[in-house]
C-alpha cells in the first residue's frame, strides 16, 4: 500500500497534508505538501505519536514538494529518538525536492533512506 497525494489524509493545512495508517507491522506517516517551519510541528507531533516500541515508523515523503532546514532538522530527531527508544525509523524519498537537501546536507548518509514504502517496510 502507497498513499499518495489526492487520497484522505487525516490531518491537512493549507501547505501540508497527513496520513497516517498501520501496514506489515509499521505505522507509515504519509507526508505531502511542504514540510517547513510553519508545518513541521504539526508533523513532528504526528510523528512522535506515531512512534512505538512494537512497530518500525516509516515517514513516507514521496507527497512532499518542498523541504526545508526546519524541516531537515525534524527528521533528525525522530532519528535519535529512534535510536534512544529504540524505534526504527526509515525516510522514504523519490522526488529531487527532498532528496537534494538531505544530498547536500550529508544526512543522507545518517538517515535509513528508501526509494518507496515496500522497500522501508522490506528492510
Amino acid at each position: 500500500m502507497r498513499t499518495v497525494p489526492g487520497q484522505d489524509y487525516d490531518a491537512e493545512s493549507p501547505r501540508m497534508r497527513v496520513h497516517q495508517s498501520a501496514v506489515d507491522g509499521a505505522v507509515v506517516v504519509a507526508v505531502a505538501g511542504d514540510v517547513d517551519m510553519n508545518t513541521v510541528p504539526e508533523l513532528e507531533e504526528r510523528l512522535v505519536g506515531a512512534a512505538s516500541a512494537e512497530s518500525p515508523l516509516v515517514a513516507d515523503l514521496t507527497g512532499v514538494t518542498f523541504l526545508d532546514s526546519s524541516g531537515l532538522s525534524a527528521l533528525v530527531r525522530c532519528h535519535e529518538r529512534g535510536l534512544r527508544d529504540g524505534v526504527p525509523f526509515r525516510i522514504v524519498v523519490a522526488t529531487r525536492a527532498v532528496a537534494r537537501p538531505l544530498k547536500l546536507t550529508a544526512l543522507d548518509s545518517l538517515l535509513e533512506i528508501y526509494p518507496t514504502v515496500a522497500a522501508a517496510l522490506a528492510a
